[in-house]
């Protein structure tokens, strides 16, 4: 499985994103500290690519996994000002 580690490097830094509620039954929450372009990616324990968005000077957003199974995914967040983070979550069926 492809893997993915953050930050990356000694220039990258976390975003330090407030992700809840964790486990969701759905709707997953994001808080970010700064206003930013940021490209999402929702993914499985095995790296595929499960949706992906892009959101535009925004300290926050809305996920809707409603359609996604339960489990374990993980949450990717690349800013354009070079931040980036990676959270696992939990889905669980209501």
């Amino acid at each position: 499985p492809r893997t993915w580690r953050c930050p990356t490097s000694k220039t990258e830094r976390a975003i330090s994103a407030i992700v809840f509620p964790n486990p969701t039954p759905g709707d997953l929450q994001v808080r970010l500290p700064v206003p930013d372009s940021y490209q999402v990616q929702v993914l499985d324990t095995n790296g595929k690519i499960l949706l992906e968005k892009e959101y535009h000077e925004t300290t926050h957003f809305q996920l809707s996994l409603h359609e996604q199974p339960g489990g374990v995914y993980y949450l990717r967040i690349k800013g354009a000002k070079g931040l980036q983070e990676q959270r696992s979550f939990v889905k669980i069926n209501p």
